[in-house]
């Protein structure tokens, strides 16, 4: 979606209702809006995009782009996001992560994490 410093977007769950003229993004992690408050930065795209939570209710966060520094101005699928102001209360292990885990002791000299 293109998007432009001023504008807002929301970021909600996946059941969430919304008006069908907001621009909505769905986080990856059930759960994840419930933990960001009001003032926190959110980076989209390697920091690229900076927004700010302006609003929150039970079905997500409004966001307010305050910078945009991409090429085009779109904010694409896929991208990674991150929460420097907010604490969220999620293992930094995914399933899949402890899954591989057996494998990796057997052969790695060193883990990453």
């Amino acid at each position: 979606m293109k998007i432009t410093a001023g504008e807002t977007f929301l970021m909600v769950e996946k059941n969430a209702a919304f008006d069908k003229h907001e621009m909505v993004i769905y986080p990856n992690e059930s759960g994840l809006t419930a933990m960001l408050n009001v003032g926190e930065r959110v980076y989209f795209d390697d920091g690229l995009i900076k927004a700010e939570v302006i609003t929150k209710n039970e079905s997500g966060v409004k966001l307010k782009v305050v910078r945009n520094s991409t090429k085009n101005g779109y904010l694409k699928n896929e991208k990674g996001i991150n929460f420097p102001d907010s604490i969220l209360n999620f293992s930094s292990l995914t399933s899949f992560d402890k899954q591989c885990l057996p494998f990796i002791l057997q052969h790695a000299d060193m883990i990453g994490y």
